[in-house]
């Protein structure tokens, strides 16, 4: 705005400035002069800041952001107005800027119109997340070695022309696409192994593709619309995105990883038959394959490309099929050919022949477009008795395909060899069908064979003995048992539909994937496929089999419908207990400009350890992820997703994970849940109430098990200070000497214990604070915490009593950024004897919504199965009674409880959801008739 008013300003005094000038044209060349003058002293005679007496950051880092202002010509970024940059001596109050322990942990700058060539990084060694997308940055990415730290590197749809020599390897996310990048790139990214994601699209770059197993954690590879060639190399398993369209890459396809879901290879140069691994990828929702000279001949591939790709060959430039060769004379013959399908984009067919089925063939000429269908061939030898015609497809380069195309000749007609010393035509010799026999075939065949772990000695197509191969047993003519356990089959089950007697199927602990097969025969009375990665829904054919089956399908990755799950239940009722599928999100709520929480049911699948993996897209048409996080255990229900961006709106999925365990040899990871969409705030709303203080009362016992408990969670950005305290209460002769301890959950990693509080580091400031305990027996401690689960506990020194354990949070939150604390629970052993009830403390802020629970009976078994709590929520210390419940469905907030998803666990045990304003409370947790341990949980629902 000030440069277009001085420009206004200019141009009407101009004419008085250059009225002396003999050629007036050069006005406008003096008004760009005097304009560029003024951004000058503007950007470089203008330094508010002064970098030696702000005391946020080493002077060098301060120095660095300025230099970053400066090269990047700062005075005409968007938001250069509002952004504080070079305006005062806090650079962590700049717009983007963050910081983190007194160093530059970001800078965050995207589309905010930054032109000019990277300054260089050097001092910013704690920076984690640098993104500078949609701007105007020219030259070569600075070299980043001194960034040790960086996570987050996004300078993506700029234009920047060359890559650094290397990255450091803490990268995870990695997006240079839409630049000017050129050169190769296969040794760039070798080190990288924690890398999730790599976008380097819409570039110049040329070469092979990069080696990138060793980046095991790589989910996303998108590398499309450059100048790479060579062959697809081995990709890293976890491979969940893999995008290679419009480039110039050769040769066939190879295996694809079983965890690939986006596979994008059109407008390239793959050519040859599509390998029938790619039908067991059972998570792949989107195949694109257009623009190449692929075939397809495997039943699986093809019902696949039919589902996902149904146009895939419109666009194949592949060989068409010779339907005759007609004598015209003794020197012409005409060639007859089925056109292909593709024949748009201009192009040909070229007919070619030898004399020969090895010799060289001699190009007899071309036809004038792909949808002619002969060609009469001229000028041959009248003495030749025999030639051999071969008839290509030319397609020449247009739209994305940077490459002329020329198909594979139509096959040679040369002997036929088969590899398979298996002749199933005899047989006499077989002793069974021949399409039992074919079947055989096929299993070894579509699980690699070749491959399995007694292949050696197997005799499997080796001879004309099926029944004689190991794991198969014959009767009467014809195939009853196949038993290959822990053999390492690998890929898809064929179709076994022709094995019409077939009793025993037993394949478990291999590696078989893709869905499960729905024509199994009917003969079938044992089933056993368990510890397999299949996927998918179960057919409902399967409930066709006998009731008195025998089928094990445990640890696998299959879901039911109602039909399927009551038939498999009454069978193995355990079934679904076993099976790493997806959870359904449940909620997806902002919590901030910069923070949103997702929630889902966990999975009935919560043994063999394993947990939920959190991703996200910010786009829905990409519909690819980036992992933001995993959880704990397959326990869990929700996750906290900070460092976004405000108001964007984020697509979030979750999927479970299994590693390999007893009876499962596989890792296993899921399909993604339904996909749910979120938009963090515009801004962050202010917080009209808080959980700022709870205390508990109980019974602490010699033995661990009668310790009393605290576990809370801290949720926000900031770091929340707390203090904690335990107090031996004056109950009989001997006063209890408390012990407490803080630790992590579920982890149990120490974070600070004390006996005596005069012993802790921060005994000075708990007494600055007016917190000190009157007893020098009491303990107490001090600590900052981040987002995240605690546990915070009393024992007892000496004997046992009752005790009193505190917790203070020393710095009220505001806004939902703040770090508070949301939710709190107690567990202790609870008596008849109102001295030894559970007695909690709550002091509220403003106003609260809470839900309180008081599980007995509902713990996990085995912990307790007695306790039938009733609560009483009083005021303090008047006791004024405000809520009252035994059985939580007879509160009257039991329908806003299901409403929140905050139901008990047992029908016995107690819970309300009540309104606190601003005040002291006191929480009672009491047993109706015998003691047992109780867990009474506080969380703040609004």
């Amino acid at each position: 705005m000030l440069i277009n008013l001085f420009l206004i300003e200019l141009d009407r005094n101009l004419p008085l400035l250059v009225k002396n000038v003999k050629y007036y044209h050069l006005t406008h060349s003096l008004k760009y002069l005097l304009l560029v003058s003024m951004l000058n002293i503007s950007t470089y005679s203008y330094a508010a800041t002064d970098c030696s007496a702000q005391s946020q950051l080493p002077v060098q880092e301060c120095e660095t952001l300025i230099a970053f202002y400066k090269n990047l010509m700062g005075i005409t970024w968007t938001d250069q107005s509002t952004n504080q940059w070079n305006q005062n001596n806090t650079p962590c109050s700049w717009t983007g800027v963050t910081c983190s322990g007194g160093h530059v942990s970001e800078i965050a700058r995207d589309g905010k119109n930054l032109s000019g060539s990277l300054p260089s990084l050097t001092s910013l060694t704690e920076i984690e997340n640098l993104s500078l997308s949609n701007n105007q940055l020219k030259g070569s990415i600075p070299n980043l070695a001194t960034q040790i730290k960086l996570r987050r590197l996004n300078l993506s749809k700029n234009q920047l022309s060359s890559l650094p020599t290397n990255f450091p390897s803490e990268l995870e996310y990695i997006a240079l696409n839409n630049n000017q990048l050129s050169g190769s790139i296969t040794n760039s990214f070798k080190n990288l192994t924690k890398l999730q994601s790599l976008n380097l699209s819409t570039n110049q770059l040329t070469g092979a593709l990069p080696n990138l197993t060793t980046a095991s954690m790589l989910t996303e590879l998108v590398l499309d619309t450059n100048q790479f060639s060579g062959a697809i190399p081995a990709m890293p398993e976890r491979l969940s995105k893999l995008s290679l369209s419009a480039n110039q890459l050769t040769g066939t396809l190879p295996t694809f990883p079983t965890s690939l879901r986006s596979l994008y290879l059109d407008n390239n140069q793959f050519s040859g038959a599509i390998p029938g691994s790619l039908s067991s990828l059972s998570e792949l929702s989107v195949l694109e394959l257009s623009y190449n000279k692929l075939t397809a001949t495997d039943a699986g591939v093809i019902q696949l490309l039919t589902k996902k790709s149904p146009n895939w060959l419109d666009t194949q430039t592949i060989s068409p099929e010779i339907t005759e060769v007609k004598k015209l004379s003794a020197t012409s013959m005409e060639i007859y050919w089925t056109p292909i399908k593709y024949t748009k984009d201009g192009g040909y067919y070229q007919v070619r022949y030898a004399t020969s089925a090895s010799g060289a063939a001699v190009i007899a000429g071309q036809t004038k477009s792909k949808t002619e269908s002969s060609f009469v061939v001229q000028n041959l030898s009248q003495n030749q008795l025999n030639y051999f015609f071969f008839v290509d497809t030319f397609t020449p380069k247009h739209g994305k395909q940077q490459s002329d195309l020329l198909s594979a000749p139509t096959a040679k007609p040369t002997e036929g060899s088969n590899t398979s010393q298996t002749n199933c035509g005899d047989t006499a010799t077989t002793g069974i069908t021949q399409a039992e026999c074919l079947t055989l075939v096929d299993l070894y065949t579509s699980t690699k064979g070749e491959e399995w772990t007694d292949s050696p000695v197997n005799r499997w197509k080796k001879n004309n003995l099926p029944c004689n191969w190991e794991g198969v047993a014959c009767s009467g003519g014809h195939v009853t048992k196949i038993i290959r356990p822990k053999k390492n089959l690998v890929g898809s089950l064929p179709s076994l539909s022709r094995l019409t007697y077939l009793k025993t199927l037993s394949l478990e602990e291999n590696k078989l994937t893709g869905y499960f097969p729905s024509d199994l025969p009917r003969s079938l009375t044992e089933i056993n496929l368990s510890g397999n990665k299949f996927g998918g829904q179960l057919p409902e054919s399967i409930t066709q089999f006998n009731s008195s089956t025998s089928i094990n399908l445990n640890y696998n990755k299959l879901t039911a419908s109602d039909t399927v799950d009551r038939f498999l239940s009454a069978i193995t009722p355990n079934w679904k207990n076993t099976q790493t599928v997806p959870p359904v999100i449940t909620s997806l709520t902002a919590l901030s400009t910069t923070s949103v929480q997702i929630s889902w049911n966990p999975i009935a699948y919560t043994e063999d350890k394993g947990f939920y993996r959190v991703k996200y897209a910010t786009s829905f048409s990409e519909g690819f992820y980036t992992e933001i996080g995993v959880t704990a255990s397959k326990m869990v229900s929700s996750y906290t997703v900070t460092g976004l961006t405000q108001n964007t709106t984020y697509y979030f999925v979750v999927e479970t994970y299994t590693p390999a365990h007893t009876g499962q040899p596989n890792e296993l990871t899921s399909t993604d849940s339904t996909e749910m969409s979120v938009t963090t705030l515009l801004t962050d709303p202010i917080i009209t109430g808080s959980l700022n203080g709870l205390s508990a009362r109980g019974f602490v016992g010699k033995k661990p098990e009668n310790n009393i408990f605290i576990g809370f969670n801290v949720q926000g950005i900031t770091t929340k200070q707390l203090a904690m305290r335990g107090f031996g209460l004056h109950l009989s002769s001997t006063l209890l000497d408390p012990i407490i301890e803080l630790r992590t959950y579920p982890k149990q990693a120490l974070l600070g214990n004390n006996n005596n509080w005069q012993t802790d580091a921060s005994a000075a400031q708990i007494e600055q604070l007016g917190l000190a305990p009157t007893d020098i027996s009491d303990a107490a401690l001090l600590k900052d915490l981040t987002s995240g689960y605690y546990t915070l506990q009393a024992s007892s020194a000496n004997q046992a009593g009752i005790v009193l354990i505190d917790l203070y949070d020393l710095n009220s939150p505001v806004t939902t950024q703040d770090a508070r604390v949301n939710s709190i629970s107690t567990r202790a052993l609870v008596t008849a004897d109102p001295v030894y009830y559970l007695y909690v403390g709550l002091l509220v802020r403003g106003q609260v919504k809470v839900g309180i629970r008081a599980i007995g009976q509902g713990l996990r078994p085995g912990l307790n199965t007695a306790l039938d709590p009733r609560i009483e929520v009083l005021t303090f210390p008047d006791r004024q009674l405000i809520g009252r419940n035994n059985d939580w469905a007879e509160h009257s907030s039991a329908t806003e409880m299901q409403q929140y998803q905050y139901v008990p666990p047992a029908s016995t045990d107690a819970g309300m959801i009540i309104n606190l304003t601003a005040g002291y409370y006191t929480i009672e947790m009491a047993p109706m008739d015998q003691a047992g341990i109780g867990l009474l949980e506080i969380q703040q629902l609004q």
